[in-house]
């Protein structure tokens, strides 16, 4: 978990322009906010057909306890492949952006 949050750090600072990131104070959940201006929907819906990749949006947790955050995916990291699905991503806005 914990080599995984650095691998997620560092490419969240690097993807800064599409991505807000906040470490979480604990677990092996996080909810980054996705800056794209197709918004989360269409970003985590293309990027599964296109890569591969499953991320959830925000909407998949909405609940009557309060508002869910926009634009927000969830990204477990307590899985063996992070790198993986993470250059999937990265192979995805390469692509996306040229």
């Amino acid at each position: 978990v914990n080599k995984n949050l650095q691998i997620l750090n560092n490419f969240f600072a690097s993807n800064s322009d599409l991505f807000a990131w906040r470490e979480p104070d604990g677990g092996c959940i996080g909810f980054p906010k996705y800056l794209g201006r197709e918004g989360v929907e269409i970003f985590c819906e293309r990027l599964i057909k296109e890569k591969g990749v499953l991320l959830l949006p925000s909407r998949i947790y909405q609940s009557d306890c309060g508002p869910s955050p926009q634009n927000h995916f969830r990204i477990g990291y307590g899985r063996a492949d992070m790198e993986e699905g993470l250059q999937g991503i990265k192979h995805f806005i390469d692509r996306k952006n040229k």
